[in-house]
């Protein structure tokens, strides 16, 4: 059901997970649904912060270019160039955001 959902989203959001090398099934999951997509505009990555301390002005982890990274190689050349998208705000700060635009996930994709 998962590939399935994957391969008829046009739009995929990924909050706060970071491929840890145990997990094969999600690199499988992710690769085989989008590999049979055909309608995908965005997938977005969210990176979470590891305190989500509302008072803390929050800023993108120490290894959030690693984690950009890990996606990239994950996704390939076509997704990375003309669909993928890495947020490095943290979770709460994406969900406030996009709360408070009419728009949706527009600020992110450029529209």
């Amino acid at each position: 059901m998962a590939i399935d959902e994957i391969k008829e989203a046009s739009n995929i959001f990924i909050i706060g997970y970071s491929i840890p090398p145990t997990d094969m099934y999600f690199e499988y999951l992710i690769t085989l649904g989008l590999k049979k997509n055909n309608i995908i505009e965005n997938i977005v990555v969210v990176d979470a912060p590891s305190c989500e301390d509302k008072s803390m002005p929050l800023i993108p982890t120490a290894g959030s270019s690693e984690l950009d990274e890990k996606y990239k190689e994950l996704l390939g050349p076509n997704f990375r160039k003309y669909h993928y998208k890495f947020v490095p705000i943290g979770t709460y700060e994406f969900i406030r955001d996009e709360n408070e635009k009419q728009k949706g996930i527009g600020r992110y994709i450029g529209l």
